[in-house]
């Protein structure tokens, strides 16, 4: 993986939780894209991708979301996305149509407990 981006992943309650640190672009999209589709557990109800320490997402990043927010909606699971409220990439996601398909989060507490409130 390129050394500007690192993927953290973690379980709560039998939630996969993966956090993207750095950018994501072209150089780094191959990588990126296969850690979270290997992250993704079949047998939970949703995934939360934590955008929290994420620098950069190109055009081909944010298709990528739209890519998976549908992959995980054909398995009846959602995906939910944890951008701080005061992040520019906020704005992107609004923009780009990507928080219509994958709620966004200005905490991974916060998008937990909404994936629960959807069980």
């Amino acid at each position: 993986m390129a050394d500007l981006v690192r993927i953290t992943l973690n379980e709560c309650k039998g939630t996969q939780i993966a956090a993207i640190a750095g950018g994501v672009d072209m150089a780094s999209l191959g990588d990126v894209r296969s850690a979270l589709q290997r992250a993704v557990d079949a047998s939970g109800h949703g995934f939360v991708l934590d955008l929290t320490a994420a620098t950069y997402l190109d055009s081909a990043a944010v298709a990528m979301l739209f890519e998976l927010a549908d992959g995980l909606r054909q398995r009846r699971q959602q995906l939910r996305l944890v951008v701080p409220d005061e992040a520019l990439m906020r704005k992107t996601l609004v923009l780009t149509g990507v928080d219509r398909v994958a709620p966004v989060h200005s905490d991974v507490d916060a998008a937990l407990a909404a994936l629960a409130r959807a069980e």
